[in-house]
């Protein structure tokens, strides 16, 4: 919920004590991946991002695609996030049936790609 609100400073100390128990891995790349693209600090959200492309099981590849796609958002990478959303789809990652309606997406709903993906969503 803090990262979805855009409270991501809250939500890296919450990770930060997560993580001191031992509890890491995709969750924690993602919010430490999205803490740093809104601070601006690519070295450490190419890190990040190094860390997601390699996910070691089926259920964090389709979380990681996602949290990858949220990142490429935040730093305006496009084409990078369309491939990610284009992935989440091929994967059938679940948060990916949100796009249309959530707010984030909003300055990319005219974009043809943009368009292409939803359509491809819900083409039934």
């Amino acid at each position: 919920i803090l990262l979805c609100t855009g409270q991501f400073e809250e939500a890296i100390e919450l990770q930060d004590m997560i993580s001191s128990t031992g509890a890491c891995g995709v969750m924690d790349q993602v919010t430490r991946g999205l803490y740093y693209a809104s601070k601006g600090e690519t070295e450490k959200v190419d890190q990040c991002i190094a860390s997601l492309t390699k996910p070691d099981d089926v259920a964090n590849r389709e979380f990681s695609c996602f949290g990858l796609a949220m990142i490429n958002l935040i730093l305006d990478r496009p084409d990078e996030m369309f491939r990610n959303l284009e992935q989440c789809i091929i994967d059938r990652t679940a948060p990916v049936l949100f796009i249309k309606v959530d707010p984030i997406f909003k300055k990319y709903r005219k974009d043809p790609r943009f368009i292409a993906l939803v359509n491809k969503i819900f083409k039934n």
